[in-house]
């Protein structure tokens, strides 16, 4: 994979302040509750968290007791957000897609324990009132309603049940879409730092005749990652943003590629330095990503010049991110 060169470290400018000012916003993130504050191993299924950051920095958390939390998500129609738990190793008990309101009351689990391997990354798309995720070992791309209604899979890239389960090139981590295009993208990130991880994307439905399994409009985008994980699109400049924990030097890293018909399919890495980053999120009135890593930060990135902001840094490990209201 040929990649164009990082962006240049400029000095950071600071936000806009006075009266036209576009204010920053509310941060939902996740702990997946490995960090400092597990005292007892044995506890690892329920430590984990669901915490707000507002704009002034104070950090609240909203729901406690989650079996490392992975995928974020809000929906600003439905005024609630949605999560992921990956669950235990070795238990089908505790993986489970999970929402509650914005204030972490009303917590309902949507999709029950048993029916995913290791549900990722979750995203909301707020036309179909749907959520789209990833289940890594389970080996595919899914979606259901608000609800856990409608429950199918688009993508499936092996049988969970055999040997592939443990073939990491075939592990879906998350998924993009882009509803007024009619597309969908998502990572297959590899071995842990293989240099093996894909970027694929396909229709947003199933080809008339065809199936999860056998669908014939899959493309790679990029290919020969160090291990791509989090994904969030830019729909109006169709360019595609991406976390990858992978090694140095182009891992550890926040990345973008075009997606256009006839873009350049280029990798631009567009920041360097983070601790096995893990959650994004593009807010692009403020022309700024937030980008959370296992290593317990949240960043404020400049994408016009890559210049990282260190939001938060503590014990902790820190998976999917979202943005609340402006």
């Amino acid at each position: 994979m040929t990649w164009s060169k990082p962006i240049t470290n400029y000095p950071s400018q600071p936000l806009s302040t006075g009266s036209d000012a576009i204010s920053e916003l509310p941060l939902y993130f996740l702990d997946i509750g490995m960090g400092e504050n597990l005292e007892d191993e044995s506890k690892l299924p329920e430590n984990g968290r669901v915490l707000r950051r507002d704009p002034d920095g104070v950090v609240t958390v909203l729901v406690k007791g989650q079996s490392l939390p992975d995928g974020l998500d809000i929906s600003h129609s439905a005024q609630r957000m949605f999560w992921t738990n990956m669950g235990s190793c070795g238990s089908a008990i505790d993986r489970t897609i999970m929402s509650a309101k914005l204030d972490g009351k009303d917590v309902k689990v949507l999709i029950s324990a048993g029916k995913l391997h290791t549900p990722k990354q979750l995203i909301v798309e707020e036309s179909s009132q749907r959520l789209y995720f990833c289940d890594r070992e389970g080996l595919g791309v899914h979606r259901c309603d608000f609800d856990g209604a409608n429950h199918e899979i688009l993508v499936s890239t092996g049988d969970p049940s055999t040997a592939d389960t443990h073939d990491a090139t075939k592990w879906c981590v998350v998924v993009a879409v882009d509803a007024r295009n009619g597309k969908i993208y998502w990572t297959q990130k590899g071995p842990s730092k293989g240099g093996k991880g894909q970027i694929l994307c396909a229709n947003l439905e199933i080809p008339t005749g065809e199936s999860a399994k056998s669908r014939t409009d899959i493309e790679i985008l990029a290919k020969d990652l160090p291990e791509p994980i989090d994904l969030d699109l830019d729909k109006v400049n169709q360019l595609l943003y991406w976390t990858d924990r992978g090694e140095y030097p182009t891992g550890c890293s926040l990345n973008r590629i075009s997606v256009e018909a006839h873009g350049n399919r280029v990798p631009k890495m567009v920041a360097r330095h983070f601790h096995e980053p893990i959650g994004l999120k593009l807010d692009l009135q403020l022309n700024i990503a937030y980008v959370t890593d296992l290593g317990g930060a949240v960043y404020r990135v400049h994408l016009d010049d890559g210049k990282k902001d260190v939001l938060l840094s503590d014990g902790a490990c820190y998976s999917g991110i979202a943005l609340g209201y402006r």
